[in-house]
């Protein structure tokens, strides 16, 4: 592929950086988005990433759709969804939305892209994904989204203690798969009585909150409730409300499972 300066371009022409984002006109507002340019100007919006195959980052995804993931500034929402609120339409003022992906030499030109589906907030784009046509050949995707080495996984050692020790089960599944991101220290003293399962969970969580989840949740810490037939350990919920997760148990319990 040539570099090349002139105008129009076609799919796989190459320029430099600053040439991409000139494609954007005057009065250029120029942000960052997972890790792309996004360069909102008065003839165009225009996008430049890496090319890189990491799920959290700005890319090209497959042959058919590029995603941008924020946070980025609800300025760039308005480009590309349209006038707030949402109306699934053009664009904002119908600009083409044109698409680069940085390579050695330059930056390689995928073409215009149209945006689909959008998530956002009240101030910050969360995502969006972009519809590439025609789709990329799979010589262009191996360029423009070259495979990386296959993470190491955590290993299977856990499936010999699901019988015999759970609670040894238990620690090996979260310190395999979620990383510590909070400083070592003591466990927090659980507000109401747990089994002693659930009591090594709610320790795991002081290192790795990321095991309580998002949407659907295990408390950060559990809650008793009084029913009809005992007290309730509230231990997770639903987002919207629809259901809960809890467990009658007492520490005079033999039972050391008990149901949820």
């Amino acid at each position: 592929m040539e570099i090349v300066s002139r105008m129009p371009l076609t799919r796989l022409d190459m320029v430099d950086e600053s040439a991409a984002l000139a494609l954007a006109g005057a009065n250029v507002q120029l942000y960052t988005a997972g890790g792309a340019q996004v360069a909102l100007g008065a003839a165009a919006t225009v996008i430049v990433s890496g090319a890189q195959d990491e799920l959290a980052a700005s890319g090209v995804w497959d042959e058919r759709e590029f995603r941008l993931f924020g946070p980025a500034p609800a300025a760039i929402v308005s480009r590309l969804t349209g006038p707030m609120p949402f109306t699934p339409t053009k664009p904002e003022h119908g600009l083409p939305i044109h698409l680069f992906v940085r390579l050695d030499g330059g930056c390689v030109y995928v073409g215009v892209v149209q945006p689909g589906g959008c998530e956002w907030t009240e101030d910050e784009l969360v995502q969006c994904e972009l519809w590439i046509d025609p789709p990329l050949s799979s010589e262009v995707l191996e360029r423009v989204r070259p495979r990386s080495e296959p993470p190491v996984l955590p290993g299977l050692d856990w499936l010999q203690y699901v019988n015999a020790d759970r609670v040894k089960a238990l620690e090996l599944v979260v310190t395999g798969w979620y990383p510590a991101t909070e400083a070592p220290r003591p466990a927090s003293d659980v507000s109401v009585p747990v089994p002693r399962a659930l009591a090594e969970f709610y320790r795991l969580a002081c290192e790795r909150p990321a095991i309580l989840g998002c949407q659907n949740r295990i408390l950060p810490q559990p809650e008793q409730s009084a029913g009809s037939d005992g007290e309730h350990t509230f231990i997770g919920v639903e987002n919207q409300g629809g259901f809960h997760w809890s467990l009658l148990w007492s520490p005079d319990s033999a039972e050391s499972d008990p149901t949820v």
